[in-house]
């Protein structure tokens, strides 16, 4: 249930920053918050999937504390510079979704060597 309620949090959040640069002429800052939304959706649902197999997933760096504090961060520096936001949720999108790869090859991993020992 928290999942799902920080899943909705996170698009209203990233509607929000999209919908902002968009109206004021700034479309490519737009779609570096649909980047981000991605590996953070990413992140989580690897991590979910790989729980659910029942094999424990602490693979990455970024995970939910460190992309909401960085949010928070970054917003408040915004006020200052938008261009601060726009490098910081490239940066965090980058990590979410080199951490969401990461997920995927670990889940990969745990499954061939699964399917090794059934053997």
């Amino acid at each position: 249930m928290d999942s799902c309620v920080d899943r909705y949090i996170e698009v209203f959040q990233f509607a929000g920053i999209f919908f902002y640069f968009n109206a004021n002429g700034r479309p490519s800052f737009a779609y570096i918050a649909l980047f981000y939304i991605l590996g953070s959706f990413l992140t989580s649902y690897t991590r979910a999937k790989i729980e659910s197999l029942g094999y424990p997933c602490k693979v990455g760096k970024v995970q939910r504390l460190e992309r909401m504090f960085s949010l928070i961060v970054l917003t408040l520096f915004a006020a200052l510079d938008s261009r601060i936001l726009f490098w910081g949720l490239l940066a965090v999108g980058v990590g979410s979704n080199y951490t969401a790869l990461e997920r995927l090859v670990y889940g990969k991993r745990i499954l061939k060597n699964t399917s090794l020992e059934k053997r």
